[in-house]
């Protein structure tokens, strides 16, 4: 029987191994893509998505919604005519949406689908604060989003983003 030269058998090595790869990681794959347009075509009414890059987020958001608008279902968004203010938990429960958000930076992406549209938003500031349930900010600038959550880093804060519309 004649072996193969061990150039050829290093080829087939790799190629075994990314066939392994994609046999274990395209139906996982699938099944997320396929997770994430379910969920989104079960929203039914006025809702927005904020969708974040860096961190491979997008989860739906209401602001009209009373029984959706809420931390116990997801996030919570409050607006008045210029500043959007969008909360979620950190931790690791079901509806703990923000888990993540502490790993951005100033400079950083994200979008607000709504209307039909993508809105495109900057981080211009990151800032802690303490777990007071209050957030006092003061700016002349108009189409902000402020991200707020729980602090992983230091407990007893609360991490907040200014994102502002590009």
């Amino acid at each position: 029987m004649a072996s193969l030269p061990w150039h050829y058998l290093s080829i087939l090595k790799n190629i075994f191994w990314l066939s392994l790869v994609l046999i274990v990681m395209l139906p996982y794959a699938y099944r997320l893509a396929n997770q994430k347009r379910v969920l989104l075509q079960s929203f039914e009414g006025d809702y927005s998505l904020l969708m974040i890059p860096k961190i491979a987020f997008t989860k739906p958001f209401f602001l009209t919604d009373i029984e959706k608008n809420n931390l116990d279902t997801g996030i919570m968004a409050m607006s008045d005519k210029d500043i959007l203010l969008l909360a979620s938990h950190s931790g690791n429960g079901i509806h703990s949406y923000f888990k993540n958000l502490e790993k951005l930076g100033v400079g950083d992406e994200f979008y607000i689908w709504n209307d039909n549209k993508d809105n495109k938003y900057q981080i211009i500031e990151k800032n802690y604060k303490a777990k007071d349930g209050k957030l006092f900010y003061k700016s002349n600038e108009k189409d902000l989003v402020i991200l707020i959550t729980c602090s992983k880093i230091a407990k007893d804060k609360q991490v907040y983003f200014i994102g502002k519309r590009l």
